[in-house]
This record gives structure tokens, C-alpha cells and sequence, in this order.
């Protein structure tokens, strides 16, 4: 039972990984013309669509939210910097002023993450 337990698992999460590649395959091409972009909450998704639109354009501009109380945000921004792509760190409670335009970055786009993640116990 364990063994099928542990298979049943491995294929969900395979389900779970070529979702996310069909998300990337199908919306990165559809969201291109976004120079900036602001990002809430740490989703591996999210990360990679983003990575995906800003892949070798200098113009491409994200800014990522704190997330507080477990700083998501902190994984995010480090994610995207190591991909070279231009980067703010923002508190939760300045992204208002982003989205409405008062902030430094003109915010075109607004990616909200929410991933499933496994803890084997």
C-alpha cells in the first residue's frame, strides 16, 4: 500500500509539473508586450511565466512584494535577480501605491501566485 501510496504521489506531482509547463507554453507568448510587472506571493509558476516574458528584454522590469509573515517575496526577488532580470523589493503595504501608479515602477501587469507544495513526513 505504502509503494502505491508513493506512486500515486510521484504521478500527481508529475501532473502538477506539466501543468505548469503547459501554462508557460501557452500564456508566455500572450504576455510579452508587459515591461512591468508586480508580483504577490511566491509561486514557482509565476517565477518561471515571469522569467519567460522578460528573457533578454532590458526594458523588463519586476517588483516583488514581501509577503509577509514568511517573506515569500524575499525567494522570489532572489529567483529573478539570479536570472538577471531587474528587481525591487517592496513591503505588502506599498503595492497599492504600485498598481494605482504612484510608485516608482508603472506597474502593467499583476501576477498573483498560489502554488501546491508537498511535505513528505
Amino acid at each position: 500500500m505504502k509503494r502505491e501510496f508513493t506512486t500515486l504521489c510521484d504521478k500527481y506531482l508529475a501532473l502538477i509539473e506539466e501543468t505548469k509547463q503547459k501554462i508557460l507554453d501557452n500564456n508566455s507568448r500572450n504576455l510579452l508586450n508587459y515591461d512591468k510587472v508586480l508580483t504577490h506571493c511566491h509561486s514557482s509558476t509565476a517565477v518561471s511565466l515571469i522569467k519567460a516574458i522578460g528573457k533578454g528584454d532590458n526594458d523588463f522590469e519586476v517588483v516583488c512584494t514581501e509577503t509577509r509573515p514568511r517573506f515569500q517575496g524575499r525567494k522570489t526577488a532572489l529567483s529573478l535577480l539570479e536570472a538577471k532580470i531587474k528587481t525591487t523589493l517592496i513591503t505588502d503595504s506599498a503595492a497599492e501605491s504600485f498598481v494605482i501608479g504612484r510608485g516608482s515602477v508603472p506597474i502593467d501587469v499583476v501576477f498573483i501566485g498560489c502554488d501546491f507544495r508537498v511535505k513528505w513526513v
